[in-house]
């Protein structure tokens, strides 16, 4: 794992080796183990490493072929790097080191771009070819790593983080309207887009080719269509798949430092664990993040998991200053970013890299097997249509209306409340409805006239899939999978797990991730993974008899936090002080009076509007992080 950074020029001018230094360091948490820089006429690539295969001197970035005419610098982790050396080795290719850096760097001698095709693994690389003066920037398939970049007459930049770019004297841009909008209707903000116009992500699956100042995206790989697999192949099908997770763990088990699980009590995190104990027959550390409010605390199914396969569970309870943790990692991402679980991620980023540099958890289940509430409710929507305008018109939805506050995690009267609200939706409406932060249809009423103007006629869910409402249930199904892999997954899950991890070097492997399994979810008939009676049907078929009943048979939880008790608690007060206080920069953006009716409903238990209250606290603290002014400020 590593930051990078980088500067390019249409012309022979020098990148200014302060400025490239200046945005490396900004990096410097994603790499505290090494660092470098290559400059010549027209390019200058930088590099913070952390040390994960090859810890000797030899795995030094950025890396130059033996001519010096091709230069690396990247960002992540070839999983099957030892296969392409040996393939190479037998076709005469040479080797320095024992990491994958060379192993990238002699691919690309040999097929050019087409190396990427080759890659099994997560990767953000830069790679600069002096013999076509061609600058390629390339992102994996699923967006597992970032990278971002801005370009302009006088050349092009490019990082990991937001904040490489950022540390370019001079560069101070301002906030996009149309992001804030994407920002308090879906809590993150969808690819290629960021907080500023100005800035953009190489998509996943794309590789950027930067030569003579010009820039063109290509995608090097898309999903596979469905394939008619009879029923009586079930059984071929759930080998094939085991087949598939033990080399994919297998191959992510490959580190020359010491790495451990990342245990939720859900079947993703505990399959993997199955595949571990398949795989590696020595000690293997979980860790686990507990919440004091029991609604919220799934410890007994990660034990049980822990003790029927043989880990060594070590439990991390979050007691933070919620507060003052939200504004450190706002600061640190330099992005307004409001999906609650980036604490307890931030959390235990934090304490499991105190033990291990790389930590194995299950991203990516849910959105290959089907795992979301939001899949079956698409099913029964599609086979009851006629039903919640019957429902809507009782006093049954009058009482939900009373009591979908109610507090627990779950908060089943106001699921079933929002549920209703799209059940009559055509699908593309529905699906962008439930997948939106609680309260976005009607977001604009809190907006000053102003931005209600500038983002006027913008849909903000737009970008979460275009999903055709003339499809039948299952046909449907596959297009919510599909439109979630590439949005939902790496510009809120994906970036949340990279922002918190690499903030204390920490690398995160997920073998739900690996492209070949993902390909084969994805020629599953939709039967097979989204059934009425719920989700992940077939994973849990594979590991029935293989891990904890009561992990197999589990609703999914999420790794959400308690922010509803929180805000009618211990944070009523500071939430209140932040968005409505003479000092609050969101007022910019947002009417004072709007948002302390959000706060007011939300405090006397008419509907919880907890979501979107972090989401606005997220704003505003972003915003005073970008003048310097601290969260706890004087009102």
């Amino acid at each position: 794992m590593c930051g990078i950074a980088g500067i390019a020029y249409p012309d022979q001018r020098p990148p200014d080796p302060v400025v490239l230094r200046a945005m490396a360091q900004a990096l410097g948490h994603r790499g505290p183990d090494d660092e470098g820089e290559h400059l010549e006429p027209g390019i200058g690539l930088a590099s913070r490493r952390l040390s994960i295969q090859d810890l000797s001197p030899a795995g030094h970035m950025p890396m130059a072929s033996p001519d010096g005419r091709v230069v690396l610098s990247w960002n992540g982790e070839i999983y099957n790097h030892v296969e392409l050396r040996e393939e190479m080795k037998r076709r005469g290719a040479r080797f320095r080191s024992t990491g994958d850096t060379e192993v990238l760097l002699q691919l690309y001698l040999a097929h050019g771009a087409e190396f990427l095709r080759r890659l099994v693994g997560m990767f953000a690389i830069s790679l600069w070819d002096a013999r076509k003066r061609v600058l390629l920037l390339a992102r994996d398939r699923l967006g597992v790593k970032p990278l971002v970049y801005r370009l302009d007459d006088g050349g092009l930049r490019f990082a990991s983080e937001i904040r490489g770019l950022l540390a370019e004297p001079g560069f101070s841009p301002a906030p996009d309207p149309e992001a804030i909008h994407s920002v308090l209707a879906l809590r993150f903000i969808p690819n290629p887009g960021t907080a500023f116009a100005s800035i953009l992500q190489v998509p996943p699956a794309h590789v950027l080719v930067y030569q003579g100042g010009r820039a063109r995206l290509e995608r090097y790989w898309s999903l596979p269509e469905i394939v008619d697999v009879p029923a009586t192949r079930r059984r071929e099908c759930q080998e094939r798949y085991r087949s598939l997770m033990d080399e994919a763990v297998k191959i992510r088990l490959r580190s020359d430092v010491p790495m451990a699980l990342l245990l939720s009590g859900g079947i993703d995190s505990t399959a993997i664990a199955y595949h571990v104990r398949r795989n590696h027959a020595g000690r293997f550390r979980a860790f686990t993040v507990r919440f004091s409010e029991a609604d919220y605390d799934e410890m007994p199914r990660a034990r049980a998991a822990a003790e029927q396969l043989g880990l060594e569970l070590e439990e991390i309870t979050v007691r933070e200053d919620v507060l003052d943790t939200l504004a450190t990692i706002v600061d640190h991402m330099q992005t307004p970013f409001a999906d609650p679980s980036i604490v307890p991620s931030w959390v235990l980023a934090r304490e499991v890299s105190r033990h291990v540099k790389v930590g194995l958890v299950g991203d990516g289940g849910d959105e290959n097997f089907g795992g979301y509430d939001r899949y079956r409710a698409h099913l029964l929507a599609d086979r009851f249509g006629w039903l919640p305008g019957v429902v809507s018109r009782t006093p049954f939805f009058a009482l939900l209306e009373a009591v979908s506050s109610e507090k627990n995690r779950r908060n089943y009267p106001g699921r079933i409340r929002r549920f209703l609200e799209g059940w009559e939706l055509p699908a593309r409406e529905r699906n962008a409805l439930w997948m939106a932060n609680p309260g976005a249809r009607r977001i604009t009423r809190l907006y000053q006239p102003d931005f209600a103007a500038r983002v006027a006629g913008i849909d903000a869910t737009r970008a979460l899939g275009m999903i055709p409402n003339d499809w039948g249930s299952a046909r449907l199904i596959d297009l919510v999978l599909r439109a979630d892999l590439g949005r939902y997954l790496p510009d809120d899950l994906l970036f949340k797990a990279d922002i918190t991890s690499m903030a204390f070097g920490l690398e995160l492997r997920s073998p739900f991730l690996d492209h070949r399994v993902v390909e084969f979810a994805a020629a599953l008939p939709p039967g097979w993974r989204v059934r009425g009676g719920g989700g992940k049907w077939f994973l849990r078929e594979v590991y029935r008899g293989h891990i904890p009943e009561s992990v197999r048979r589990a609703r999914k939880a999420g790794f959400g936090m308690p922010i509803d008790h929180w805000f009618r608690d211990g944070l009523r007060e500071p939430a209140h002080d932040l968005l409505l206080g003479r000092g609050a920069l969101s007022r910019e953006y947002l009417r004072a009076d709007s948002v302390g009716a959000v706060l007011k409903i939300h405090r006397m238990g008419q509907r919880n509007y907890d979501e979107m209250i972090w989401t606005l606290l997220v704003l505003e603290l972003w915003l005073r992080s970008r003048r310097g002014r601290p969260a706890r400020e004087a009102a």
